[in-house]
């Protein structure tokens, strides 16, 4: 059975990006069956984004699949990681936005989200009873409250978890060092 992955971008970004085209030529490369997922971001919330990439999944299933997301991708897929048995979740630069984390979330921040969204992210609060094996990346240069959160979620997971801090990267997967980790970790 050939092995299948999944590929979320973050918020506002398509998987016809460079940086998402160029992980997806990699994986090929190694044997995967590649399934972009990119969202319709423009007035939904996280609980919309879940919902279409599960639709995505239950089209093409879980067996021998992993799954990778950047930023609001990577929140997606470890929801997704609740109900379907991946392989494997790539968390690339996890968003901060779960409801433990919303209290210590600059203003300005919120306000870009919206109140809807603000709203809808309170739903969801970091899973801590997932076993799936996880592969945690984090640019050094990132927002510290991300980098901290990422740190402290990478600790609280129960399967096996690797985690790679990307020196000289903030939070931007198509830097070349985010993609050469990515490429190896795959």
């Amino acid at each position: 059975m050939k092995k299948r992955l999944y590929i979320i971008p973050g918020f506002g970004e398509t998987t016809r990006d460079k940086p998402y085209k160029d992980i997806q030529k990699n994986a090929k490369n190694k044997g995967y069956e590649v399934v972009p997922i990119s969202l319709s971001w423009s007035r939904h919330t996280m609980s919309d984004w879940i919902i279409e990439a599960r639709k995505k999944v239950l089209e093409y299933g879980d067996n021998n699949s992993s799954i990778l997301g950047f930023s609001f991708g990577a929140f997606i897929a470890i929801e997704l990681s609740k109900e379907f048995s991946f392989k494997k979740i790539f968390v690339c630069s996890l968003s901060p936005y779960y409801s433990e984390d919303l209290k210590f979330i600059p203003k300005v921040a919120i306000n870009w989200l919206g109140k809807k969204r603000v709203a809808d992210f309170k739903r969801y609060k970091f899973p801590t009873n997932i076993k799936t094996e996880a592969v945690f990346m984090v640019g050094d240069g990132e927002w510290k409250f991300a980098k901290k959160r990422v740190l402290g979620r990478f600790k609280k997971w129960k399967g096996i978890r690797s985690l790679k801090i990307i020196n000289d990267s903030n939070h931007y997967i198509g830097s070349l060092k985010y993609l050469k980790e990515i490429k190896k970790k795959l």
